[in-house]
């Protein structure tokens, strides 16, 4: 519904009294020369109704100042009264009318919002944004992914790399070191994922650390530090096996078990496995074979192949009676395994054209199995509506299954599900909860997520 009168006149706006107590001073010569036409005035006046919480006259200010020639002021106080308590949902014909304008900030404003709703008249606002907008080319391209079609994709990758749009570069490099839409190209990889790394994208710091890593290079312990500092249990459990094996630099058991314990806390299966080994042995910390059978179990629980496979030779050598019922388990758990890693291949073409409904099957066979990346994986299936209509419902209940098991990636997408109230009902402590949970996991670029819940730390 449109809020702002389509005919107006100063009439509209300029109130006969102050619209809050103690600005009476500047409020009657403020009134007099608003009268006068004074843009300045104007806007100025505006700003005060906004103050006192009189949001139809104010709205109908940034409608005046347009109709009469200064969009450019207009659009100034639209962007300032968000600072007021007013709703983006109550600004979106207003927005709308200047993002017709060709106003890019407000196009952008708009793109976003409904981006973040999941909402496709996103692509829309990114089509007449994308000219000057690369972070509107990087959303069209995620769209040409999401439709299979990669040679549009790599394409708009390609416009938003060019004017250093980190995330673009990141998927570019994806794409090169996958073989998704080109061929395979571990250098070209590595050119895109670097910079990538360096504006702060934690999944390209660990790639490039594990790309260099392969080749002997001990650059790859500086990114492993930097995402594990950002806190990606991924990248302190590989600097763990760093310091345990001495690879690529001197042996430390003290610092394997250091960053091992860490990575463990935040529930890592390879973690948990690896905590097992450490106090199996003693390295870095008494050997005590009881608390590693525990971490082993922990770790398996949570689909750890390696951690199935020391229980069941534990179980053969000093637990025959147990071996059968484990080697069972173990066996399931290998088969789950197997469906969801089959099920991301199906998800996102890598090595096979993409079939969304395959992929739906297998993750739903591992996820009755408590899968997390399969739970995700179904979020997503669900959120995107891949290969079926969206359902945000079912989207909120698998990503919600797997955030509750620490799933970075299912804790940011639960967070805004719970913020707009999608599939789910409102719920900003809890979406905060989350999204600083994927921030303190180290998913995506904490500190823009980071920046979000400085934004909603006020809401809570």
């Amino acid at each position: 519904m449109t809020i702002i009168p389509k005919r107006l006149s100063l009439q509209d706006i300029v109130p006969t009294e102050p619209p809050f107590e103690g600005n009476l001073r500047d409020f009657l010569p403020l009134r007099q020369i608003m009268e006068d036409g004074n843009e300045e005035a104007v806007y100025r006046m505006c700003g005060m109704l906004l103050g006192g919480k009189e949001n139809r006259r104010a709205l109908s200010g940034v409608e005046y100042i347009a109709s009469v020639g200064f969009p450019d002021t207009a659009y100034r106080l639209l962007h300032w009264s968000d600072r007021f308590g007013l709703s983006a949902d109550k600004l979106l014909d207003a927005y709308a009318d200047f993002g017709e304008r060709g106003f890019l900030a407000a196009q952008t404003a708009l793109m976003r919002y409904y981006a973040e709703r999941n909402d496709l008249q996103f692509l829309y606002w990114a089509q007449c944004a994308a000219p000057q907008s690369p972070e509107a080319q990087y959303l069209i391209a995620r769209q040409y992914v999401l439709a299979d079609n990669w040679e549009k994709a790599l394409n708009w990758y390609n416009q938003a790399a060019s004017q250093g749009w980190a995330q673009a570069c990141l998927q570019l490099g994806k794409s090169f070191l996958y073989g998704c839409g080109v061929s395979a190209d571990s250098a070209q990889a590595e050119v895109y994922l670097e910079y990538a790394a360096e504006h702060g994208w934690v999944e390209a710091q660990i790639l490039m650390a594990d790309l260099l890593a392969a080749k002997g290079n001990q650059d790859a312990l500086s990114w492993y530090s930097l995402a594990a500092v950002q806190g990606s249990a991924a990248a302190q459990t590989a600097l763990a096996r760093q310091y345990l094996t001495g690879k690529l630099t001197d042996r430390d058991p003290l610092q394997a078990f250091k960053y091992a314990r860490t990575a463990a806390d935040r529930q890592f299966p390879d973690a948990l496995c690896l905590m097992g080994d450490l106090c199996r042995y003693g390295l870095g910390i008494r050997p005590d074979l009881s608390v590693a059978q525990q971490y082993y179990r922990h770790a398996a629980a949570l689909g750890s192949m390696a951690a199935v496979q020391k229980l069941l030779s534990e179980a053969a050598l000093h637990q025959p009676e147990h071996y059968e019922k484990l080697k069972s388990e173990a066996l399931q758990r290998q088969e789950t395994e197997q469906l969801c890693r089959s099920a991301a291949a199906c998800l996102d073409g890598i090595g096979q054209k993409k079939d969304y409904a395959r992929a739906r099957r297998l993750y739903l066979e591992a996820a009755v199995c408590n899968h997390a990346d399969a739970a995700a994986g179904l979020g997503k299936i669900y959120y995107y509506g891949l290969g079926i209509p969206a359902d945000a419902g079912s989207a909120a209940y698998w990503f919600g299954i797997a955030a509750e098991q620490n799933h970075p990636e299912a804790q940011y997408y639960s967070a805004f599900l719970l913020y707009h109230g999608q599939g789910t009902a409102t719920n900003v402590p809890a979406a905060y909860d989350y999204l600083q949970a994927a921030a303190d996991n180290g998913y995506g670029n904490p500190q823009e997520l980071r920046a979000i819940l400085e934004q909603w730390q006020c809401e809570r």
